[in-house]
């Protein structure tokens, strides 16, 4: 008989209502522990869950006291404080949401508590995981690739929008804007086809007027990739348009064309062209889930498609966009990483 996997939720928003709707679809999984900082909204949901599922007032308390076999961690950006780092002390497995930081300095200092205790654990690229990434990363495997085109496209979530208004994400200095927290998620995939990024050039405006308090991010993002193996790309973002484009990008290699989207994968190999459908109600999240919580019952660490190093290297092109936009000039990603281990001192480990 297969154990039941019990999950705490930490930071009770959107993705991890995402997150929770999954795992009620995965066998043997069970949500036990809630935490949110509104603790209304941790009793609301514990409530929803179930008798089995707990509240709590305080994350450390669930993280180091708890009896859980995982954690799920979702908090903004800027709100990341002590809930890795107590996590990986423990040794509890643990998923946490992508960006994993707003600075990469205090992104140090977690990835070092969790080398020294090597705990298990998994950052939230899901898109990895998918069928059709595989497939796309095999079709271009040994291929040259010349070029790389991506894009996300967000509906306004300030004017008209039905989705909820965060004020984090839209404040470069809290969430980072969407090129960190949503666009994130394009140049992961640019990483997983092509390759590591040498270094960029932003360029970012705001051109809808905003007299909505704490607004102080860009509307509009275009940024240039320079790949370690010399291919170019140039990823695009916005959350201006009236409708949600979402999100995609394109590889164009010397033996091959790739598609990819969260609606379709196209692969077209000489005159040869084959689409696939998506290949789950709820995509990457779904094969993400799956893989993270098998993972945590065998202990198999190989299952992870996204570990906190190789997020920090996916994190640094966000954050030397948003620098080479501010300074009107190239941002090489070796700088970023070299210069985060010089900004630890900035945060206190507990």
């Amino acid at each position: 008989m297969t154990p039941t996997v019990a999950v705490a939720l930490l930071g009770l928003g959107i993705i991890n209502d995402t997150h929770r709707r999954i795992l009620g679809q995965l066998p043997n999984v069970r949500i036990t522990a809630v935490w949110d900082p509104l603790p209304e909204r941790s009793r609301t949901v514990a409530a929803e869950i179930g008798s089995h599922c707990h509240a709590y007032d305080d994350h450390r308390e669930l993280l180091t006291q708890v009896p859980v076999d995982c954690a799920y961690i979702a908090v903004p950006p800027h709100r990341h404080s002590d809930h890795e780092i107590l996590a990986a002390r423990r040794g509890l497995p643990f998923l946490v949401e992508k960006p994993i930081v707003r600075h990469l300095g205090q992104a140090r200092l977690i990835e070092a508590e969790i080398c020294k205790s090597g705990v298990l654990h998994a950052v939230g690229y899901h898109n990895r995981y998918t069928p059709h990434a595989r497939l796309a990363r095999e079709t271009l495997d040994g291929a040259v690739v010349g070029l790389t085109m991506g894009w996300t496209c967000w509906v306004n979530q300030v004017r008209g929008s039905q989705r909820p208004w965060h004020s984090w994400l839209f404040d470069d200095h809290q969430g980072g804007g969407q090129l960190h927290e949503h666009t994130t998620h394009v140049f992961d995939l640019a990483r997983f086809f092509v390759g590591d990024v040498r270094r960029v050039f932003a360029s970012r405006a705001q051109r809808l007027p905003h007299d909505i308090p704490g607004y102080n991010t860009a509307d509009v993002n275009a940024v240039q990739l320079e790949f370690e193996n010399g291919a170019i790309g140039q990823i695009v973002a916005t959350h201006m348009t009236p409708t949600a484009y979402w999100w995609g990008i394109n590889v164009l290699a010397d033996r091959a064309i790739v598609e990819y989207n969260q609606r379709k994968l196209r692969v077209q190999v000489r005159e040869r062209s084959e689409e696939y459908e998506p290949d789950a109600p709820l995509g990457g999240h779904y094969w993400e889930d799956a893989a993270f919580i098998e993972a945590v019952r065998t202990g198999n660490q190989s299952l992870i498609q996204s570990t906190y190093s190789d997020a920090i290297k996916t994190t640094a092109i966000s954050i030397a966009a948003l620098e080479s936009a501010q300074r009107g000039e190239p941002v090489a990603i070796e700088t970023v990483l070299q210069r985060s281990h010089e900004e630890t001192a900035a945060y206190q480990v507990v």
